[in-house]
């Protein structure tokens, strides 16, 4: 494989076939002789050129798809493919959102596909963009009761809390913002609304921010 792959600016980019790599094997698959043996400025090495030049925008541009496309929460192009599959937009997506806030959205609702346990409830937050921790309670009994604890009656077996961040700010990123984006935003509405959805019935949500 050629090296001009090395200077594509994504993280962790699908190897793909460069110009370099496509004359290699047009040159190991044609015929012999003078004609096709020209030297660069021939008209068959011209046109061999032009050959590379499109497979290695082809192969380019199957790596990208593969890599970002494929994958719902870095998706731009097939964006509104994606979210239409899991219906977004939905009554917890925010007003007018940002790219990046829709992709936030595609990547909870897939966490929401999981069993739900304190682990999905932290996937789902940290696919919004938040980091939460989880506190359970549990009815205060004689074997149980440690001193200083607080007394919870039986109903706090039904309850846990989610504690967050008080804002959680998120910045403007370039690849993907348009121009009319803020610059920065903040707030929790998402993910007490996404909570809100998931809580299991006869539960009660408690949300602690800034803890």
């Amino acid at each position: 494989m050629s090296d001009s792959r090395s200077s594509d600016p994504r993280p962790n980019p699908v190897p793909f076939a460069g110009p370099a790599d496509f004359a290699q094997a047009l040159r190991r698959m044609q015929p012999r002789g003078r004609l096709w043996d020209g030297p660069d400025d021939s008209l068959m090495a011209q046109l061999r050129t032009a050959q590379t030049a499109l497979l290695a925008q082809f192969s380019g541009r199957l790596a990208v798809l593969t890599e970002t496309e494929a994958y719902p929460p870095t998706s731009i192009e097939l964006l509104p493919v994606w979210e239409e599959a899991f219906g977004l937009p939905d009554p917890c997506t925010p007003l007018n959102p940002t790219i990046a806030e829709r992709q936030q959205a595609l990547g909870a609702k897939i966490a929401q596909n999981a069993n739900l346990s304190r682990q999905t409830i932290i996937n789902v937050a940290a696919a919004l963009g938040y980091t939460v921790t989880i506190t359970e309670y549990h009815a205060a009994t004689a074997d149980t009761l440690v001193a200083d604890e607080p007394v919870y009656d039986p109903a706090w077996a039904f309850a846990w809390q989610v504690n967050a961040p008080e804002f959680t700010v998120e910045y403007l990123c370039a690849d993907t913002g348009r121009a009319d984006d803020p610059l920065a935003s903040w707030g929790n509405t998402s993910l007490s609304c996404e909570l809100q959805r998931l809580a299991p019935p006869g539960t009660y949500l408690i949300f602690s921010f800034g803890g």
